[in-house]
C-alpha cells in the first residue's frame, strides 16, 4: 500500500477553516469559494477516514480527532515554513523587515542597526515606518514593534516596556495658549488615541482633577498620526512615552507640565509563531529589548 499524504492545499485549507470555524470565512482568506473549501475538507476527511468537523446549520466545531489532527498540521506546516525559509535564505539574499513608528526607529533601532548588519552581513534589513493597520499574517513583515494593550490574537506577543503619558505640544502652541495647571487644558484643543479620552482622564486624575470633560477633542486611532497632528500645532497630545522621545529630545514637542503617569498601554514585539526560532528575529528583538531596558523607568525630564 502506497503512503497516503494529503496535499499542502488541503492542510492549509483545514488549518484556516479550523481557526475560523467557518467555511465561508476561510474561503475569503484563501481566495476560494465556500464549496471549494468544503470539497477539500471532505476529501481530507475521506483520506483520513474520520470526520474533522461537526457541521450544523449555523455552527462549525472541531471533533476530537479534528483537534488532534490540527495540532499535528500546525507543527508540520510551521516546520515546513521555517525549513523552507532557512533553505531559501541560504541561497538568495534575505530581506528582514521590521515595522515601527518613526520615533521608535530613530531612538532605538537606527543607532544600533549596524550591529545587526555586522552579525548577519548576508541579510538586507528594511525598516518600515509607514503608519497603517498591519496584518502580519498577510504582509511580508518579520517583526513589528507596536504600542497597545498587547491583544494581537494568534501572534507571538512579548512586552518590551511600559509606557507613560504626559501632555506635549509645540512651543508655539503653548506660547499662544499658556497653561498653569491641569484644569487649563479644558480650554484647549486636546489630542488622544482613545475615544473615551482615557489617557487624558488618567493623567488629570493624578493631578487632582476628577471631572475632566473637554469640549474640543481630536481623536486619532494610530499613535503616529496623533504625534503628527501635535507636531503640526493642532493641539495638545496626551503622548505615550517612549513613542515621542525623539520629538522631546529634538524639542519639536515640549511638555508644558512635566509630570508623567504610568499608562495602561505598553510597547510590544509582535511576530508570527512560525518565526519564533528565527535567529535573525531573535537577535534583532533581543537587541531592541536591551536598548529599551536601559531607559529610565519612569522617565525623568528636566
Amino acid at each position: 500500500m502506497s503512503d497516503l499524504i494529503p496535499s499542502i492545499s488541503q492542510l492549509k485549507t483545514f488549518r484556516v477553516a479550523a481557526r475560523c470555524l467557518s467555511f465561508k470565512q476561510a474561503a475569503g482568506e484563501l481566495n476560494l469559494t465556500p464549496s471549494a473549501v468544503s470539497h477539500q475538507i471532505k476529501s481530507l476527511e475521506e483520506l483520513l477516514g474520520t470526520a474533522l468537523f461537526i457541521r450544523s446549520t449555523r455552527d462549525l466545531e472541531l471533533t476530537e480527532p479534528g483537534k488532534e489532527y490540527l495540532s499535528l498540521v500546525d507543527e508540520v506546516l510551521q516546520r515546513l515554513i521555517h525549513g523552507t525559509n532557512k533553505f531559501i535564505n541560504g541561497h538568495i539574499q534575505r530581506t528582514f523587515t521590521l515595522t515601527c513608528l518613526g520615533s521608535i526607529a530613530e531612538q532605538f533601532i537606527l543607532p544600533y542597526l549596524a550591529l545587526a548588519k555586522e552579525k548577519f552581513p548576508e541579510v538586507k534589513f528594511q525598516i518600515d515606518t509607514e503608519i497603517r493597520n498591519l496584518d502580519l499574517a498577510k504582509e511580508n513583515v518579520d517583526l513589528a514593534i507596536r504600542a497597545g494593550s498587547g491583544n494581537w490574537p494568534e501572534l507571538e506577543v512579548e512586552k518590551v516596556i511600559d509606557t507613560w503619558i504626559m501632555p506635549v505640544c509645540t512651543r508655539n502652541y503653548i506660547k499662544a495658549n499658556p497653561v498653569a495647571s491641569s484644569s487649563d487644558f479644558l480650554n484647549l484643543t486636546l489630542i488622544d488615541i482613545h475615544d473615551d479620552l482615557r489617557g487624558w482622564k488618567l493623567w488629570t486624575k493624578h493631578q487632582g482633577l476628577e471631572d475632566f470633560s473637554p469640549p474640543n477633542v481630536l481623536v486619532f486611532k494610530e499613535p503616529g498620526t496623533a504625534i503628527r497632528a501635535a507636531e503640526q500645532g493642532l493641539g495638545v497630545l496626551m503622548a505615550h512615552i517612549p513613542l515621542v522621545l525623539h520629538q522631546l529630545n529634538s524639542r519639536t514637542l515640549i511638555a508644558p507640565i512635566k509630570k508623567v503617569v504610568t499608562s495602561d498601554m505598553g510597547v510590544f514585539a509582535v511576530y508570527r509563531p512560525e518565526q519564533k526560532d528565527d535567529e535573525v528575529l531573535i537577535y534583532v528583538k533581543d537587541l531592541f529589548f536591551n536598548v529599551v531596558q536601559n531607559y529610565p523607568n519612569p522617565p525623568v525630564f528636566s
